[in-house]
C-alpha cells in the first residue's frame, strides 16, 4: 500500500512544468499589496510540492524568501535588511530555478509579463494617426511697435 502511495506523488518535471507554465505571469508579476503577497506565497508553495529532485532544494530556498517577504513588516528596519540578505543569497537558486524553467520546461521567467498592467490607463491605440511632424510657418511681416 505504501507503494502505491509513492508512485501517485505529483512531485516531477511534468507536473511542475505545467503548473509552472499554467501560473507563469502570477509568478513574475511584481507584488503590489498584501493579496499579491500572500496569493504569490501559495503559488510558489503549491509549486513547491511538485518541484522536482533537479530544482526542489533551490525552489524551497525560493518558496522561503517569497513567503517570508509575504510577512514582512514593511514598518521593521531590521526585517527590510534581513530580507535583503536572503534575497542576495537566494540569488544563485533563482538563478538555477530561472535556467531549468526556460531549458526543461520552456518557460521564461525573466521575460515582461505580457498582460497589460490592471491599473494604468491603456496605451494609445496605435491605428491612431501620427501627430504631424511640420509646424505652420511663421508670419514673417511683424505688427508696427505700440505707439510709435
Amino acid at each position: 500500500m505504501a507503494l502505491a502511495a509513492c508512485s501517485s506523488s505529483s512531485r516531477g518535471q511534468d507536473a511542475f512544468c505545467q503548473r509552472l507554465t499554467r501560473d507563469r505571469d502570477a509568478l513574475v508579476t511584481g507584488v503590489i499589496d498584501a493579496k499579491t503577497a500572500e496569493t504569490a506565497a501559495q503559488q510558489y508553495v503549491a509549486l513547491d510540492g511538485l518541484a522536482p529532485e533537479a530544482i526542489r532544494v533551490e525552489w524551497h530556498q525560493l518558496t522561503q524568501l517569497v513567503q517570508t517577504a509575504a510577512k514582512l513588516d514593511p514598518g521593521s528596519a531590521a526585517a527590510r535588511q534581513a530580507l535583503v540578505q536572503q534575497a542576495y543569497e537566494s540569488a544563485p537558486a533563482a538563478a538555477t530555478v530561472t535556467q531549468y524553467a526556460k531549458s526543461t520546461c520552456g518557460v521564461d521567467l525573466t521575460a515582461p509579463v505580457t498582460a497589460p498592467p490592471t491599473t494604468a490607463a491603456p496605451a494609445p491605440a496605435a491605428t491612431a494617426a501620427p501627430a504631424p511632424t511640420t509646424a505652420a510657418p511663421a508670419p514673417t511681416t511683424a505688427a508696427p511697435p505700440a505707439g510709435g
